[in-house]
């Protein structure tokens, strides 16, 4: 099933773990769960093709969209993979918990203090999966 985007708010994107959300703000508009087969369908409608049949320039151009650079020399499957897992994490922190993101930076190297805000925690795990 293709799933569309609300209809008072036609630039936001799905998120899988999180719903449909601003491209600009972040801001959660309106919270459902959708399948990663539903992610890539809507972005191979809106695309006009699949990120498969994308080029790397295309892909590299797509995820700068979403603030996340992507390495040209990495294979295409690598890249498209790459696309994917960043979108769908940069999307999904808000829905974690401090202890959740704390085990997601110790994955990355880097030790969080729980004693910030969850804001504060997610800003700097934004910074940290964006690089």
């Amino acid at each position: 099933m293709a799933i569309t985007p609300p209809a008072w708010c036609s630039g936001a994107i799905p998120i899988q773990s999180k719903g449909w959300v601003d491209p600009d703000s972040n801001e959660l508009l309106i919270s459902s769960r959708f399948s990663a087969a539903q992610v890539e369908s809507f972005w191979a409608e809106k695309n006009g093709t699949g990120l498969g049949d994308m080029s790397k320039d295309e892909l590299e151009s797509l995820g700068r969209e979403h603030g996340v650079e992507l390495d040209k020399r990495m294979k295409h499957e690598d890249l498209i993979e790459q696309l994917k897992t960043a979108i769908n994490d940069l999307g999904g922190l808000d829905s974690m918990t401090k202890k959740q993101l704390e085990t997601l930076g110790r994955e990355h190297g880097i030790e969080l203090d729980r004693r910030y805000t969850k804001a504060k925690l997610i800003t700097t795990m934004r910074e940290i999966l964006s690089k």
